[in-house]
């Protein structure tokens, strides 16, 4: 009943810009608001049916769902191609409502995605309480299971990029060539270089089950990236100790920021640098191109197209694109990409 006293009162305030733009609640997704032209496009495309029941406008919940979730932009990709998404908003009279009752899904509710075949046979038992991109991604990934369809990797990256993972700092001779040979371990999520007490370090998050922090640090040094390690726990110290005997700091103190110019070196420098990218993507983009490997094998199917745009740009006018950026974090990737496209039309 609060929740319901509480929307209601939200609902006065913020109906009318709420519907003059893009829900936050909805993301960046680009869904359709028709359940039935859904559902035979669905059938058409022979694929599943992504039904979200969404409060909009909602609670702080809805709205970090719509910012999360639903703007990561592998996920949005993911949700646009892989599915057929349709927004059911469960706090709306007339169609919508008929909807929601049909469902049986609560008034005025956190969102909950259905999936649905194209006969309207769910796929997955409806489930709530999936709100963080890393659940929703992990959602998406046993549907697509289920139903028996491919899995993109730009979903199983994305996955992998939301997770909270574990930190860990290794100083070295170059933080340019730590950072690359650090990105492209198996289970590293993401990279960052700076400075601890006056050397070059390389931050990175990584995933414990994938890679523990031993073996983190075992190819580390095989790397010649752990000049010293900057415990940031106890359990670090104790594991950092009996693996190098030597060169172990135990410290809370954050990284100083290097220069954007030392961050990605390679990536900084090739033909990807103004591709919008994760910084999942951009660590891994940054790896293959130091060791001369294939970058576009990391590369989403849009983003392959969107950097196809790119090299013509630059072939027509190497000017194009001067002053552009990206930010490498997927939570400003939207406005990047909207001044990238200005650019490119």
């Amino acid at each position: 009943m609060l929740r319901v006293l509480a929307s209601l009162c939200v609902l006065g305030a913020v109906l009318c810009a709420q519907e003059a733009g893009h829900p936050a609640e909805l993301g960046q997704v680009a869904w359709l608001r028709d359940f039935e032209a859904g559902s035979k496009r669905a059938a058409a495309e022979d694929k599943p049916l992504l039904l979200l029941f969404q409060e909009v406008p909602g609670c702080q919940t809805c709205v970090d769902f719509g910012e999360q979730a639903l703007s990561h932009p592998l996920l949005v990709e993911v949700i646009e191609t892989a599915f057929v998404p349709v927004a059911i908003h469960n706090n709306k009279p007339g169609a919508d409502d008929a909807v929601r009752l049909r469902f049986e899904e609560p008034a005025w509710n956190y969102p909950v995605a259905r999936f649905l075949e194209a006969d309207g046979k769910e796929i997955v038992a409806r489930r709530d309480g999936i709100w963080t991109a890393e659940g929703f991604a992990q959602r998406l990934i046993e549907v697509l299971e289920a139903a028996e369809r491919p899995v993109p990797d730009a979903l199983r990256w994305a996955a992998a990029e939301t997770q909270a993972g574990s930190t860990a700092t290794l100083a070295m001779a170059c933080f340019w060539s730590g950072e690359a040979q650090l990105g492209g371990l198996e289970g590293v999520l993401e990279t960052q270089v700076g400075w601890l007490e006056g050397q070059e370090v390389v931050e990175l998050r990584f995933d414990p089950e994938q890679l523990s922090y031993q073996s983190l640090l075992a190819e580390a040094q095989k790397l010649r990236c752990a000049r010293c390690v900057f415990a940031r726990d106890d359990a670090q110290l104790e594991q950092a100790r009996g693996a190098l005997h030597q060169g172990v700091v135990r410290s809370d103190a954050p990284i100083g920021a290097a220069q954007s110019s030392d961050a990605k070196f390679s990536l900084r420098r090739s033909a990807f640098r103004y591709l919008p990218l994760t910084g999942f993507q951009a660590s891994k983009c940054n790896a293959a191109l130091a060791a001369h490997q294939p970058v576009e094998s990391w590369l989403s199917p849009r983003q392959q197209a969107l950097q196809a745009r790119i090299a013509a740009a630059l072939a027509a006018d190497a000017a194009a694109l001067d002053g552009l950026q990206p930010p490498w974090d997927w939570r400003l990737s939207a406005e990047y990409t909207a001044k990238l496209e200005a650019r490119l039309e």
